[in-house]
């Protein structure tokens, strides 16, 4: 077992994912119901970057969402496009540009900047 699926598993909180390609911005971030493609996923970042995960592992969570956008229904995607339509009509009014996605060499950068 890895030190950090330790440490989680003996109450330790997560800690906060906050790099420039994170699609959500700082967060704790999940994979739902895919524990293979999570520990894919820790080994590919692992062969990156041993020094960050020097040991892959899966801990299982139970996360209670409440009240969350979920892109996946219909109702979310709409959310999702009306809340598009006020933020480019705010950005106008302030005479603002969008902030556009810019990527790096690796193809995974994903980090928002204003141009």
């Amino acid at each position: 077992m890895s030190k950090v699926a330790k440490r989680l598993i003996e109450g330790e909180p997560f800690k906060k994912s906050a790099n420039d390609y994170d699609w959500l911005g700082p967060g704790i971030y999940f994979w739902e119901a895919n524990p293979r493609r999570a520990l894919s996923f820790a080994k590919e970042v692992g062969k990156r970057d041993p020094k960050k995960i020097p040991t892959p592992a899966v801990v299982g969570a139970v996360v209670e969402l409440g009240l969350c956008l979920d892109l996946a229904s219909e109702a979310g995607i709409k959310q999702a496009e009306a809340a598009y339509t006020t933020l480019v009509e705010l950005y106008n009014a302030a005479a603002t540009p969008l902030p556009k996605n810019r990527g790096g060499p690796d193809g995974l950068l994903r980090s928002l900047i204003a141009r």
